[in-house]
Order: C-alpha cells, then structure tokens, then sequence
C-alpha cells in the first residue's frame, strides 16, 4: 500500500462501524465508487452516488481490502467529488472550444 497524493477534493471524518455505502473498485480512475448511500448512512448528506473514496488516512485505495484500513478507529477519507470531475470536464470543454476556430 503506497501513500498518495490523490485528486481528493474534499476530506471527511468517519466514525468506526458501519459505513452504510455500497462501493465497487474503479480499476479506471482508482479509488472505490460509492454506488448506493443507505438511509443509516452517518455522513449521508455529505456524499454522491458516483463520488469516490480515493484515499484512507492518506493511504491509496486500490482494492475492497483496502476499506479495512483502521476500521476500528476514527478515519480521514479522501473523497473525489462528482461534481468537482464534472465541472473540470466542462471547463475543458469551454477551454477547447475557445482554443479551436469554428469552421467557416
């Protein structure tokens, strides 16, 4: 397990027990995909389904194991926001087109 310097863009607190959040690892675009929020979710209102839990104390998240990192203890995620990753893929979209001449 390597440490990282990931895309997070937000850092939650996270209480041991139960997280309440359905994940799957993003082979991809690395870290663990929230899929689903349960109800019971502590921090439900703090995250997205398609945001993503990129680190864990700092520590890169690469596989379903990974979660197990001090789970008995009070954690930092690293959380790469949706949102954030939407709006950086709009801004490039509005970048290009200024730098690309519409066709005459």
């Amino acid at each position: 397990i390597a440490a990282a310097k990931e895309e997070a863009t937000m850092l939650l607190i996270v209480s041991p027990g139960r997280l309440g959040l359905t994940l799957k690892i993003d082979k991809v675009l690395g870290g663990a995909t929230i899929n689903e929020i349960d109800d019971a979710c502590t921090f439900k209102g703090q995250l997205e389904v398609g945001d993503r839990i990129v680190t864990i104390d700092g520590i890169k998240l690469t596989k379903v194991s990974d979660l197990q990192i001090n789970k008995d203890k009070i954690r930092k995620f690293g959380i790469a926001k949706t949102k954030t990753l939407q709006n950086m893929t709009e801004q490039a979209k509005k970048d290009l087109k200024e730098m690309v001449p519409e066709k005459m």
